[in-house]
């Protein structure tokens, strides 16, 4: 979990200024987390 962790972190910074990435990342995280 935290290799997985560590990877969207990643994955969330390097896509931070794309407005539309990072809605979709947020979804992401919604529906994975609940």
């Amino acid at each position: 979990m935290t290799f997985f962790s560590i990877y969207l972190f990643r994955l969330f910074l390097n896509n931070f200024a794309n407005v539309k990435t990072y809605n979709h990342f947020k979804k992401l995280i919604q529906i994975y987390f609940k």
